[in-house]
Order: structure tokens, then C-alpha cells, then sequence
């Protein structure tokens, strides 16, 4: 098996992410929702406080 420092110096990444897939783990349909449900969403940004609110 390549390893990745060998497949930088050989320019054989795409040997190396072939020997890697068949190893994935996980359900790639469930992957693919989650990164569909997440895509976008981030979460709302609170409001700044004015410079009324200032302890100085």
C-alpha cells in the first residue's frame, strides 16, 4: 500500500485515494444528507452591543 508521503513524491495520488476508497467506512447516502442538510446553515450572529453599554 502507497503511502501518502510516496504518493506526493511520486504523483500518484490518484492510486493512492483508489487503494483508500474501498476502505471508507460509513454509510455515504447518510453522509451526503448531513452535508446537504448543513450546507447554508450557519448559526445567526448575535447583535453587537452599542457603545451605550460600555463599563469604560
Amino acid at each position: 500500500m502507497t503511502t501518502l508521503k510516496e504518493a506526493r513524491e511520486t504523483g500518484k495520488l490518484d492510486k493512492f485515494i483508489k487503494e483508500r476508497r474501498e476502505d471508507a467506512k460509513g454509510d455515504p447516502a447518510q453522509f451526503n444528507r448531513t452535508l446537504k442538510a448543513m450546507a447554508g446553515k450557519s448559526p445567526e450572529a448575535r447583535p453587537a452591543s452599542s457603545q451605550d453599554d460600555a463599563d469604560d
